[in-house]
């Protein structure tokens, strides 16, 4: 790519913040997400660096809200979402430091993957660059146990983010998963996987790197 190319490009990194993410993987995702963002700060690509959780366990503001409602039946989503902004893509590169919040536990709840990439799919939607990534840093499948409990689909939220795939892919944008866990967690779209931090480090840089990669080379 020519500097122009390089310069017009965005890589969104999307961090999965769900309580099964607390301890090792988080380090790793974080180490990951700082490794790669340097890198693409030296090509003169920009980054942003997103994570997504839920407000509270259990639901929250949602559910009680259906509750009140008398429990009407394929309530869909019953959580409070929360988007956390680390870095957009005109702010200049990020350190770790910056990034320690999602260390926090008590951040870690659920993740509605679904959601946060439709997000994330919207921001980059403003954004006129000729390459616009996601790669999504998760270690499974979306789980709410609010949501899943109280709808007669136990896969709605799996279904919803295959759905938002297919979309984001149509509007543009080229997807990807950094798999903290074993890959039958996770069998669907393009991944690497990367357990320890050097590991997911590699692999996040493998996975940009093939996004990158025009058709013809994949």
């Amino acid at each position: 790519y020519t500097p122009l190319e390089r310069e017009a490009a965005i890589v969104t990194l999307l961090i999965d913040h769900s309580g099964s993410m607390r301890g090792m993987r988080m380090m790793s995702a974080l180490l990951a997400v700082n490794y790669a963002s340097a890198l693409l700060a030296q090509c003169n690509i920009k980054t942003e660096i997103l994570g997504f959780t839920t407000r509270s366990w259990k639901g929250g503001a949602s559910r009680a809200k259906w509750i009140a409602a008398g429990k009407p039946a394929f309530p869909g989503r019953l959580c409070d979402l929360r988007h956390i902004i680390y870095k957009s893509a005109d702010e200049p590169r990020v350190d770790f430091e910056s990034l320690k919040y999602a260390l926090h536990s008590d951040v870690l709840k659920e993740n509605v993957d679904g959601e946060a990439l439709e997000w994330a799919a919207g921001r980059l939607s403003s954004q006129q660059g000729s390459r616009r990534i996601i790669c999504i840093i998760s270690d499974g499948a979306p789980v709410d146990d609010s949501t899943l409990a109280s709808n007669a689909r136990y896969d709605i939220l799996i279904d919803h983010l295959l759905q938002t795939e297919e979309e984001a892919r149509l509007q543009g944008n080229e997807l990807g998963h950094l798999l903290l866990a074993p890959a039958e967690y996770r069998i669907f779209g393009q991944f690497e996987s990367g357990f320890s931090p050097e590991a997911a480090s590699k692999g996040l840089i493998r996975l940009i790197a093939r996004l990158f990669l025009p058709d013809d080379q994949d």
